[in-house]
Formats: structure tokens, C-alpha cells, sequence
């Protein structure tokens, strides 16, 4: 799973166990998108429609908690494609910026994975 990456997968994080759509930010590095902005949380970054893969209405990419899945949860999950630079730009900035409940390891991986994966062709 390449960082930029867009799935849908399933998930017993949620009460109850359903699908979430997710966006890679490094090695089983992941930020959930949500419907609505999480209440005290920093980074709820807003996205629209269409903005990114698998994105079909307004909705937050929740820059301030990072999530992980097991291998067999990831090799199910849809993969809805690929976010474009501009897009991990702006994550980029809203974690250097605004995710202050990352763990400063975290913040550092993420970030270091997000400009690498820009890097690319």
C-alpha cells in the first residue's frame, strides 16, 4: 500500500463494525475520513466532494489520530485510488500546523512519508 492511497475497509473500530474509507499516510499508517468534523480534536481538515477517490459528499479527513489495521484487513479492502499532490499538500500542512494530539514519532513519520511519496512520478 503505496501513501496517497484511498480504501474502503471494513473495520470493528466503529460501533457498530462497518466499512470506513481511509487514506494511507505511511507504512499501515492510516487517517479516517468522517462525516463530521470530530468535536476537541485539532486537524479536522474539510474535504469535498469528489476532491479525492471515494469522497462522494462533504466529509473531514481527521488529521489527529492515526489509525492502524491489521495485513488481512488491508489485503480486503477496496481500493478507491490514489489522492492527488495537491491534496496531500494540504495534509501535509494541517499535520505540521494543527495535529497536536500526534505523537511527535507520529507526526514526523507521516510527514516524512507524505513528502516522499510526492516526490515520486
Amino acid at each position: 500500500m503505496t501513501t496517497g492511497s484511498v480504501l474502503r475497509i471494513y473495520t470493528v473500530l466503529t460501533n457498530p463494525p462497518k466499512r470506513k474509507i481511509v487514506l494511507c499516510v505511511g507504512e499501515y499508517m492510516f487517517l479516517w475520513f468522517n462525516t463530521n468534523a470530530r468535536k476537541g480534536r485539532p486537524a479536522q481538515m474539510p474535504v469535498k466532494p469528489g476532491e479525492v477517490p471515494g469522497i462522494t459528499q462533504a466529509s473531514f479527513l481527521d488529521c489527529g489520530r492515526v489509525t492502524t489495521f491489521m495485513e488481512r484487513e488491508i489485503v480486503n479492502a477496496e481500493i478507491c485510488g490514489v489522492a492527488d499532490n495537491q491534496f496531500m499538500d494540504r495534509v501535509l500542512e494541517q499535520i505540521e500546523e494543527h495535529a497536536s494530539s500526534l505523537a511527535p514519532g507520529q507526526r514526523e513519520a507521516i510527514c516524512t512519508a507524505i513528502r516522499e511519496a510526492m516526490r515520486r512520478p
